[in-house]
């Protein structure tokens, strides 16, 4: 897996000298975008659990880790 690309924060002076910083996020401060105040039928679990995976993913794309 190439390091370089996928997480921004290096510090330290060479390769060999690498700390990674890595922020992390509390899955409760993740904010789902769905039209509905709740979920009535599976259809609108399915829609609602797509929204959250996008909503996670656009977090862990970021460099994130998050805390469930």
């Amino acid at each position: 897996m190439q390091l370089w690309g996928y997480f921004p924060f290096f510090i330290g002076a060479s390769p060999k000298n690498i700390t990674l910083k890595i922020d992390y996020i509390s899955g409760k401060k993740i904010r789902v975008a769905f039209s509905k105040p709740w979920l009535a039928d599976e259809a609108d679990v399915d829609s609602y659990l797509g929204e959250l995976k996008k909503a996670l993913m656009k977090e862990i794309e970021a460099g994130k880790r998050i805390q469930v």
